[in-house]
């Protein structure tokens, strides 16, 4: 009988835990990035597994609209990620990852000691420029 007191009471400590699971990532403004530029994706660096992975984009500077440490021809890494593991557990991620090669427009904050992108959408594709 004990037993079964144990089990039951665990599976009420179980479940009002996952209850109380947080919301998932809270939205954030494109306005409110700490630097917005357009720039180039030159390199691409992934870790992670098939359920989460983390990127870290190389972008070369092109034209700066926010960030006064920032010059053109800059090398700039900023952070994203991507999650498909099972909500309400885990955040998504962020909505889409750039391909290298691409000219893109960023959005991304400089937060926790490292440059991550507006979550979840942080950048825009632009045309590629003409030569």
């Amino acid at each position: 009988m004990r037993r079964m007191h144990a089990f039951a009471l665990g599976c009420l400590v179980l479940l009002s835990a996952t209850g109380m699971a947080p919301a998932g990532r809270p939205n954030q403004k494109r306005e409110d990035a700490s630097y917005v530029f357009s720039g180039q994706v030159r390199a691409m660096y992934v870790a992670g597994a098939k359920e989460y992975k983390a990127y870290i984009v190389e972008l070369k500077v092109e034209e700066i609209t926010k960030g006064d440490r920032l010059k053109k021809g800059d090398i700039f890494r900023a952070f994203c990620y991507q999650n498909k593991a099972p909500e309400p557990f885990q955040t998504r991620g962020h909505s889409k990852v750039p391909e290298v090669g691409q000219h893109i427009r960023v959005y991304v904050n400089d937060a926790r000691g490292h440059n991550e992108g507006v979550y979840p959408d942080w950048f825009d594709v632009l045309p590629n420029p003409k030569k």
